[in-house]
């Protein structure tokens, strides 16, 4: 019998993944860095319940702890372009430059996305979301939204979606409530009380029609049958 290995075995799962523009490989939820020299292209990935391993061909090219965190980016420095801006086919640059031809507010959105990331590239996905939903929806519309986005502090691909598919870009920006502000409520004396089932204080203070039972006295119950 040959000796037990020095390591225990450990069950993994393999799937088929694309790099993004980012470049990231998602994975659970997640994004997983590999070297950006491997855009577009076609990896396998091996997923275990501590390690993310990335293989090209069967050549490993990235591995990193797994996160326990949802929709996050793991990303390793070594993978980001530098100087190698070619390599990328939208640059945080070129994503500025497209959100500035749009509209005044779709550019605040998109580098308050890329803003947020440890990484500009990080926010490539989601910018690319964005211009997604010009295309969409118009861009027109998508300068609106954006501009709502930012009034309720939210710019995100998500919300901005939101906003377009409810049709509130459509609608004037002091009908949006922001954060914070106490709902508009109206005053009591400004809806008529003359519904005929809403009777109003002065029937319900009416003294009771048989004078010989006390206000304290239970009405008697015509439904229940007295037991002698």
């Amino acid at each position: 019998m040959r000796s037990l290995p020095v390591e225990p075995y450990e069950f993994a799962v393999w799937k088929q993944a694309r790099v993004g523009l980012d470049p990231h490989v998602g994975v659970e939820s997640c994004f997983y860095s590999v070297p950006y020299t491997l855009l577009k292209q076609e990896v396998e990935v091996r997923l275990t319940a501590r390690v993310v391993e990335i293989f090209l061909r069967g050549k490993r090219v990235a591995s990193h702890v797994r996160s326990a965190q949802g929709k996050r980016h793991v990303t390793t420095p070594e993978h980001m372009p530098t100087s190698h801006q070619q390599y990328l086919e939208w640059t945080p640059e070129r994503l500025v430059r497209w959100g500035h031809q749009n509209g005044p507010f779709t550019l605040q959105v998109l580098e308050a996305i890329m803003g947020q990331r440890v990484h500009p590239q990080q926010g490539i996905r989601s910018c690319l979301g964005v211009m997604r939903l010009g295309k969409e929806f118009g861009d027109e519309r998508l300068e609106a939204a954006c501009q709502r986005a930012l009034a309720i502090h939210s710019p995100s691909y998500k919300s901005i979606q939101s906003i377009l598919k409810s049709k509130l870009d459509q609608s004037k920006l002091d009908q949006i409530q922001l954060p914070g502000e106490p709902l508009a409520l109206p005053e009591s004396n400004s809806v008529p009380l003359d519904h005929p089932n809403i009777r109003g204080a002065d029937y319900y203070g009416k003294p009771a029609l048989n004078p010989d039972r006390t206000p304290t006295e239970p009405a008697p119950d015509p439904h229940r049958t007295r037991v002698t």
